[in-house]
């Protein structure tokens, strides 16, 4: 008898539905106020889009993205969207992650930066103040089979990201919070 019910219940549970959206804010108009951004990825994680102030009004083309991220770099803000993309990749082999950088102008969205690949592949990324200066770096998770994984910072050079430090850590598993990692001058380190 309790195992009917167990699968009863089991079979009653409702289908999981797509991600909450992500909240973002960022000043994407440069009128000084932060505007509240909506991320809304599919629950495949294989596209996603932008909706800017939550009402409907700005919403983005559907962009092959499974992450959102605000940013606010030297020459202004921007959201920074992980993709998924099969530029290099041979046939046969999986998609590999990079990023684009997208603004809003003009009452629409523009792809200011479509990603070329960064010096590694990466699993995951985030943007953070490393160095307490008011402009985010770029923070990426590295894993790559038979290679130096780690963490490595960037910073945006107004058409692309440079390279500024890595830390070396282990690829799985590691146990080292986005918030712990500080930038010192060209090294990284974790607090």
């Amino acid at each position: 008898m309790p195992i009917c019910f167990v699968l009863v219940a089991l079979l009653a549970q409702p289908e999981p539905g797509p991600p909450a959206p992500t909240q973002l804010f960022a000043d994407l108009d440069g009128d000084g106020t932060r505007e509240d951004v909506r991320f809304f990825a599919a629950a495949d994680g294989q596209r996603g889009f932008l909706v800017r102030d939550g009402d409907g009004a700005g919403t983005s083309p559907i962009y092959p993205a499974y992450k959102a991220e605000a940013a606010r770099f030297s020459a202004g803000e921007a959201i920074v969207l992980g993709v998924w993309t099969r530029k290099g990749v041979r046939a046969g082999e999986p998609a590999r992650r990079t990023l684009w950088v997208v603004g809003f102008e003009g009452g629409r969205w523009v792809e200011r930066w479509r990603g070329s690949a960064l010096a590694r592949p990466f699993t995951d990324f985030a943007l953070r103040d490393l160095d307490g200066d008011g402009v985010d770096e770029l923070v990426v998770h590295e894993c790559e089979a038979g290679a130096r994984t780690g963490f490595a910072a960037y910073r945006w050079n107004g058409f692309g990201f440079s390279g500024v430090a890595r830390l070396a850590a282990p690829c799985e598993g590691a146990r080292i919070r986005w918030d712990e990692l500080r930038l010192e001058g060209d090294r990284l380190w974790r607090s």
